[in-house]
């Protein structure tokens, strides 16, 4: 091995001073190594925190009411066939006919009176009241009261099992909930950014997706509130076609019995039948406002359960796409905190 030997005080100090040049230089370097920003990036720790699933509606669809209705007598159509086919009454014909005189001949003499003045304006009156006062209001109290015999000779109301679920019922409101998205790290430093920078583009696609999600949902309620008000209002027509229908019904059966009544020769039966006439025309009225009355709650009453199921259905979409959310956010702030920590460790990345 080949030896350096220094042997005049000249070549001593020339080589010290190389050492020392040569010593200043790769201090030099290794400085500016050390000033290079180190490259943080965390990126690829956030691959896993997982997706928005696909949001699945199950549409909603709403049952038809049933509104029942006012029944015609068989009773009295039964009697009218009988007159009809000319010849004797049968003994249960007979039977009806003198159950209407008995409870004729009971009430006052200005209900009577207004039997023996109608004909077909007057029934056209009566069909077009809503409330009824004087002696029709006597009438009407003597006909709640009156004997079975003589209500199974008048219209009666048909009202269905979906009468029975009528009660007040009030749509709870929406309310959404806001996102807290982003990180909120009061530590610096290249290091920290980065962590929190990559936190924020890896939550970009899920908020938009939730976002999305919620639009949909936003849209699908429009959606079904406006078909259940449809679904209401075609209800509602179905209610005053199904008055009109009904008090045309009765108004046919009450000209023919006043017919037969005009047609007849028998003036204690030709009473009897203008008073049943009469009966039959005020019950009806009675039994169309009642029915219809009830009948508009009951479209009412649905409307407003139609409302609530669409709102909780809605609420539980709501539930299932921000619990989604929530879950990739957590597996996301789990995966920041671990980078934040990593900064920490390492300073903040700060030189």
């Amino acid at each position: 091995m080949m030896k350096i030997r220094l042997n005049t005080p000249v070549k001593r100090t020339s080589f010290y001073a190389g050492i020392l040049f040569l010593s200043v230089s790769l201090t030099n370097c290794s400085s500016d190594d050390d000033n290079t920003p180190e490259d943080f990036n965390f990126e690829q720790e956030f691959d896993n925190i997982g997706e928005m699933p696909a949001l699945d509606i199950e549409e909603l669809t709403f049952d038809p009411v049933d509104l029942g209705g006012v029944q015609q007598s068989e009773s009295t159509s039964a009697l009218l066939a009988d007159f009809s086919a000319g010849g004797e009454l049968s003994a249960e014909s007979q039977a009806k006919v003198n159950s209407l005189a008995s409870f004729s001949n009971g009430l006052s003499a200005e209900v009577q009176a207004e039997a023996a003045n109608l004909d077909e304006s007057r029934i056209d009156e009566i069909l077009a009241m809503t409330t009824f006062d004087g002696d029709l209001a006597t009438l009407v109290a003597a006909l709640e009261n009156a004997p079975d015999e003589i209500k199974a000779l008048l219209p009666s109301i048909n009202f269905s099992t979906d009468f029975d679920a009528v009660a007040a019922v009030l749509r709870t409101p929406i309310n959404l909930d806001g996102k807290d998205l982003y990180s909120q790290s009061s530590e610096e430093g290249p290091c920290y950014d980065a962590a929190n920078n990559a936190y924020d583009a890896a939550m970009e696609e899920p908020a938009a997706a939730l976002a999305d999600q919620i639009e949909q949902i936003t849209i699908y309620e429009a959606d079904k509130t406006a078909d259940a008000n449809t679904f209401n209002e075609e209800q509602g027509d179905n209610v005053s076609d199904g008055a009109a229908t009904y008090l045309g019904e009765i108004k046919t059966t009450a000209l023919s019995i006043l017919d037969l009544a005009n047609a007849t020769e028998d003036a204690d039966l030709a009473t009897t039948l203008r008073s049943f006439a009469l009966f039959y025309a005020v019950q009806g009225r009675m039994a169309v406002t009642e029915w219809q009355t009830k009948a508009e709650e009951l479209v009412a009453f649905r409307l407003n359960a139609n409302l609530e199921r669409i709102t909780a259905q809605i609420l539980s979409l709501e539930d299932r796409v921000n619990g989604n959310f929530d879950q990739i956010k957590t597996r996301a702030l789990q995966v920041l905190n671990t980078a934040l920590s990593t900064c920490h460790n390492q300073g903040g990345g700060n030189s």
